[in-house]
């Protein structure tokens, strides 16, 4: 049985996804201001953080051990992909069902506000992750770039590991 393995690298930076956040961040924000603020920031700037986690939890909490080793990996498993994708299915059907269930449950220029807060709390998070890449690259002065090595086995072609690399 032969195989062969594969690894490819790409820079975490920032591209034209930051760039549109911003722009929509900033759209959502004059629109939400107007209707009413004190609904709108603190459902904004909480699912944003929220799902922050949710995107980048591995990256998060190692932190640490990307700092001092240089490297952090992970080796898919079954039954850890599986909690997530349950997870974030969860999680990302609460974002898009949740402003349709508000408009029955608040008056409406709350229920426009929040609803308005979770649609913009995608871009917000986009912005606070590239804010985050930013800080791990100045704290270690290095740049850090995404890893996936792939294993092609006869039948198909596999993820064996991934992770976040620091490099000069």
């Amino acid at each position: 049985m032969s195989h062969a393995i594969y690894t490819e690298e790409r820079a975490v930076k920032i591209n034209f996804s930051f760039y549109f956040s911003i722009a929509i961040f900033i759209t959502g924000t004059i629109l939400g201001s107007l209707v009413q603020y004190y609904s709108y920031f603190p459902v904004l700037i909480g699912s944003s953080l929220l799902l922050l986690l949710m995107r980048d939890s591995e990256l998060i909490r190692n932190l640490n051990k990307l700092s001092t080793e240089g490297k952090i990996s992970f080796t898919p498993k079954r039954s850890i992909q599986i909690r997530k994708s349950r997870n974030g299915l969860i999680f990302f059907t609460t974002i898009i069902f949740l402003p349709l269930f508000l408009a029955f449950l608040l008056p409406v220029p709350i229920n426009l506000t929040s609803a308005l807060g979770l649609v913009f709390s995608w871009p917000l998070s986009t912005i606070e992750e590239a804010i985050l890449i930013k800080e791990i690259e100045k704290k270690n002065r290095k740049r850090i770039y995404a890893f996936t090595e792939w294993i092609e086995v006869i039948d198909g072609i596999y993820i064996k590991e991934y992770g976040y690399v620091l490099k000069d």
